[in-house]
């Protein structure tokens, strides 16, 4: 991301979705039911989708130390107004 695409407080400081480091963009097809638990597990944890398919691969593959993984509890969501 190009340091023009982010937004910046007064103060200098980032403001945003911290960057996840260098990411692959990976397309696939699921059976509908795989594709269902995957959006369950997304809703219970609190993760994206992305996030979600993620982390099973990495867990998959013996790499679990670049799984994404769940905020910690204690974190609440805002609320966010709807247009």
């Amino acid at each position: 991301m190009l340091d023009g695409d982010m937004s910046y407080t007064r103060h200098g400081r980032k403001i945003g979705r911290p960057d996840k480091g260098d990411r692959d963009v990976l397309y696939t097809r699921v059976p509908r039911e795989v594709g269902d638990a995957i959006r369950a597990r997304a809703e219970e944890t609190g993760m994206t989708i992305s996030d979600v398919v993620a982390a099973f691969a990495a867990d998959a593959l013996g790499m679990s130390h670049l799984a994404p993984r769940p905020a910690p509890a204690e974190q609440e969501e805002l609320p966010l107004k709807t247009a």
